[in-house]
């Protein structure tokens, strides 16, 4: 539609940058409206910037009234859009939706002494606290946590044929992430427990039996 148009046109021209997901290879409906959303919240900003320049470019909007009329439109769908991806970023529903999640945008989730009100979405407090001990340490000494969780691996990472399954029983959940990295099949156990309502990883696990919070516990 017309307005739209405008959006993209005023996106190009401020040369826009959107990061793709966490090494995720193929694109799913919910990025694409993710994506939608920041295009549409950062148009309207640019919208209100640039009303002048637009009523040049665009005679349809001369009249100052249909100009108005447009930045009411674009901010109350931008309000509608960013406070339900803030809601859905707040509350993941299921084990698996936390788990992807995780891998889509959310990769520094477990650096909580940078990230602390992301890591409390997403991470139960015992393991934010092994986390935060861990990286105090490492300021002096190495650390435990010298690798990316989510791929277990030091190297740069390139996950495709990415596939979450969970097994739930009650409150407590183990949600397997199975991919292929650089073509290399693998498997992580993401141990969930509900805490305050929503499900949260208290645990990680590997396929060698390393599991996170013992690294984390037993590293001096």
């Amino acid at each position: 539609v017309f307005h739209e148009r405008i959006v993209l046109k005023l996106i190009q021209r401020s040369r826009m940058s959107i990061p793709p997901p966490y090494g995720l290879g193929q694109s799913t409906a919910s990025e694409s409206e993710q994506l939608r959303k920041n295009i549409l919240a950062r148009g309207v900003r640019l919208l209100a910037s640039d009303c002048s320049e637009i009523r040049l470019r665009n005679p349809q909007l001369k009249n100052p009234l249909l100009m108005k009329k447009y930045i009411l439109v674009f901010s109350t769908l931008a309000l509608v859009s960013l406070s339900n991806l803030s809601l859905a970023q707040e509350a993941p529903a299921t084990p698996e939706a936390l788990v992807e999640t995780l891998y889509k945008n959310e990769s520094s989730v477990f650096s909580p002494e940078e990230n602390k009100e992301l890591s409390a979405r997403f991470l139960t407090k015992g393991l934010i606290e092994l986390l935060v001990r861990d990286a105090k340490r490492s300021q002096e000494e190495p650390g435990a946590l010298d690798f990316d969780v989510l791929t277990y691996s030091q190297d740069e990472s390139k996950i495709t044929k990415f596939v979450t399954k969970a097994e739930t029983v009650g409150d407590k959940s183990t949600a397997k992430a199975s991919f292929e990295n650089l073509g290399e099949k693998m498997s992580v156990y993401f141990l969930c427990e509900k805490e305050g309502g929503q499900w949260k990883i208290a645990d990680v696990r590997y396929e060698d039996g390393t599991s996170l919070v013992k690294l984390l516990e037993e590293t001096p």
